[in-house]
């Protein structure tokens, strides 16, 4: 009843726990953390919870931050810590949203971002470089499809997360014109 909204300054989390029973017994269960929020767009203008907010975004590789010379020696063998640090880094230069690029990112990555308030745009392991693919096999669009469907199910409960791509750098190559036309 009237949850708290997940947001910038307040990113509440609640956790739901599921459980299956068996006779009455439970055999197996999950607890699942996630947010409430709403988001939408109207025209060019973006809406969390409401209010209009310009997304200040940033693309990134997390796990190297190339203003921190000594990077690897601080948080070598500690990837949580390390992403931890660089998605802080990242918000203390005024950005409210990151956008991953090239593969999605570990759970962690986005758990970070869900607990800090921090949005993300979370990216598809896929590209269509010219002549890259055979663009007319059909095991290339079920393999797109299975994996869209899996990253979309695995990190859906996360409500650092605003929508996910599967397009990098392609405009300047052509390559959104290839996509959109095996798409069609």
């Amino acid at each position: 009843k009237d949850p708290k909204l997940w947001g910038f300054k307040e990113p509440n989390l609640y956790f739901l726990k599921t459980e299956l029973l068996d006779g009455g017994n439970v055999v197996d269960s999950i607890k699942t953390r996630f947010g409430f929020r709403e988001f939408w767009l109207a025209g060019a203008d973006f809406y969390l919870n409401g209010v209009k907010t310009k997304l200040r975004e940033c693309a990134t590789h997390i796990y190297f931050h190339p203003g921190w010379i000594d990077w690897d020696k601080r948080y070598a063998g500690k990837p949580y810590e390390g992403a931890k640090a660089e998605m802080e880094s990242i918000q203390l230069a005024n950005f409210n949203c990151t956008r991953m690029v090239h593969r999605p990112q570990p759970a962690f990555f986005y758990d970070i971002a869900d607990e800090i308030g921090h949005l993300v745009i979370s990216h598809f392991p896929a590209a269509f470089n010219y002549g890259q693919f055979d663009l007319k096999n059909p095991l290339l669009a079920k393999n797109a499809e299975e994996t869209v469907t899996g990253q979309v199910r695995k990190e859906r409960n996360h409500p650092s997360i605003i929508m996910w791509e599967g397009e990098n750098e392609g405009f300047p190559y052509g390559e959104n014109e290839i996509a959109r036309n095996y798409a069609e």
